[in-house]
């Protein structure tokens, strides 16, 4: 193997509101799923409003992720990452690992 292979389980781009006790959130899965198929990509997502529509200007908003991963040695590993607004996340090496 020579390239990362990704599985995206679960993908949301949420933001808080006074409205609801319940973040609102937009499902972002297959969008994700297709940036990290890109062969230029190596496991980065920009967490910002040019990759992902704003859904609530004004409102600060996060992202979280849910992604299996196969490294270029084989190595399979399934992790959660999050990050607000305005930052990237590199799930390759970001997040904590998860165990079914």
């Amino acid at each position: 193997m020579n390239a990362y292979k990704y599985k995206v389980h679960s993908a949301i781009y949420s933001w808080n509101t006074s409205e609801s006790p319940t973040l609102p959130a937009y499902n972002v899965t297959e969008l994700v799923q297709s940036i990290l198929n890109d062969s230029e990509n190596k496991g980065i997502i920009p967490v910002n409003n040019t990759t992902f529509i704003d859904p609530c200007p004004g409102k600060p908003k996060s992202f979280a992720i849910i992604v299996s991963i196969v490294s270029p040695d084989g190595k399979n590993v399934t992790r959660f990452c999050s990050c607000p607004e305005g930052r990237s996340i590199n799930v390759n090496d970001s997040g904590v690992l998860c165990y079914f």
